[in-house]
């Protein structure tokens, strides 16, 4: 899963209740969090053009971050929203003796 932060921007466009219809940007640059294979990695987005594919770079290595093949959820998150990742605590597996 990839949370990846962009801005929005207003379109002319109303849904059936009247209220505005904003647009993700998806070009450019940003951050993002990237959680593949039990590991959650702060990251930067980038993709230059609509047509470029986005990559994603770990942000304290600058290293491409690859993502495990298959479905991957991407959420664009408005930048002015907070993201907080808590990891899920399993419990200890009781053994048997």
């Amino acid at each position: 899963m990839v949370l990846q932060t962009v801005p929005y921007r207003p379109t002319p466009h109303t849904d059936q209740s009247g209220a505005q219809v904003d647009e993700a940007v998806i070009t450019g640059t940003g951050r993002a969090v990237v959680a593949c294979e039990g590991r959650t990695v702060a990251a930067r987005w980038d993709k230059p053009s609509l047509k470029a594919v986005t990559t994603w770079s770990d942000l304290s290595t600058g290293q491409p971050i690859r993502l495990t093949p298959g479905r991957t959820w991407v959420s664009l998150v408005p930048t002015d929203a907070a993201v907080t990742v808590t990891p899920k605590v399993r419990p200890a597996t009781p053994t048997t003796r």
